[in-house]
């Protein structure tokens, strides 16, 4: 039997995992031990485990452990445990609102943030972190691994060049304070990475009254390369005038088609449209597991402008009373696509 692995371990438990002998007879049943650190004897904690993964509880903060598992046969004799875990292990306040998250400055499918709050006991407090992330192919073949250190008060960690697409496992291990420098899992949380989605296309639009219609279809790349291998839940819709850079966004909406209204006359606007992908990333464990939140994030922007011009000509069919100035007809300029005439009724109508 090998591989005996701490998934996590909080304040008064920890999470054991191991791998059962890969030839020879398969183990009935699992015994679990637990010995204090340092000189402290080895106890019973678990009999008759039958899985290859226990949770231990009853642990003490202030103190340290090393695990063993021994695998007991058929005919009821026990083989040589395994190894204790590399440790000393201190349990540790579970990290709380463990997630994943967006860096600073936006996802872009490879950048990802792990975020964690600090514990609510602070008389438990480890002196440190350490968190570590890592990809693997589905032949086993190691992607991407980092691991990066933070004080007592760090509550984020951020992981660069992940593969979009590549399952990804975050650990968040907490420092002992009993063994300086030895730190023990206190979170995981795994999370498969895709990339924003590309900008809508076909931008078109239309007159209804005095709205205007912008209509697009769904972007080309959901974010995994294909349109609809990733749940597109919504678009932002902004609207600016034309070269200032001060964007206004409408409510974000699933609809492909939207409204327009409370432009002025004769000024120009600047349209953009973007969509938002979410992403369902897998779940995090520290004193249970729980699904992560939705990570949602925006894709490129296409752009488009109109312009409203107003034109005072002569109405044809109807003239004004002697000594009114004529009204003006507004002409509604969309693009080069679109052209719509409005004619404000004149004071004796």
């Amino acid at each position: 039997m090998t591989d005996l692995r701490i998934l996590f371990a909080t304040e008064h438990r920890a999470l054991l995992r191991w791998a059962p002998a890969a030839a020879g007879v398969a183990a009935e049943s699992f015994r679990v031990t637990a010995q204090e650190f340092p000189g402290g004897l080895e106890t019973v904690v678990l009999e008759a485990v039958a899985s290859a993964n226990a949770t231990v509880t009853g642990l003490v903060p202030s103190k340290a452990y090393h695990f063993r598992v021994y695998p007991k046969s058929p005919a009821g004799a026990f083989h040589a445990p395994t190894g204790p875990v590399v440790g000393p292990l201190q349990p540790v306040a579970a990290a709380e609102g463990v997630q994943v998250g967006c860096p600073a400055g936006g996802c872009t499918g490879s950048d990802v943030e792990l975020r964690w709050a600090a514990p609510s006991a602070p008389q438990h407090a480890p002196p440190g972190y350490r968190a570590t992330a890592e990809q693997a192919f589905p032949n086993g073949t190691l992607a991407y691994s980092a691991a990066l250190d933070g004080a007592a008060d760090a509550v984020s960690a951020a992981f660069p060049g992940l593969l979009p697409g590549v399952p990804a496992r975050f650990t968040l291990y907490a420092e002992s304070a009993v063994a300086r420098g030895r730190f023990s899992p206190s979170a995981i949380a795994t999370y498969t990475a895709v990339a924003p989605p590309s900008a809508p296309r076909a931008l078109s639009f239309a007159i209804e009254g005095a709205a205007v219609l912008v209509s697009f279809a769904p972007p080309a790349d959901s974010g995994d390369g294909t349109p609809a291998g990733v749940r597109i839940d919504a678009y932002l819709l902004e609207v600016s005038e034309a070269g200032s850079g001060d964007w206004s966004a409408r409510p974000l909406s699933p609809e492909t088609t939207r409204a327009v209204t409370g432009l002025a006359i004769g000024v120009s606007y600047d349209f953009r449209v973007r969509a938002r992908n979410t992403l369902l990333p897998g779940e995090v464990c520290a004193e249970a597991c729980a699904p992560l939140p939705p990570l949602q994030q925006l894709g490129a922007g296409a752009e488009a402008s109109f312009k409203f011009v107003a034109a005072p000509v002569w109405d044809a069919v109807q003239a004004p009373p002697a000594g009114v100035d004529p009204p003006p007809l507004y002409n509604l300029f969309v693009g080069s696509l679109f052209t719509l005439t409005v004619r404000p009724l004149p004071p004796s109508y």
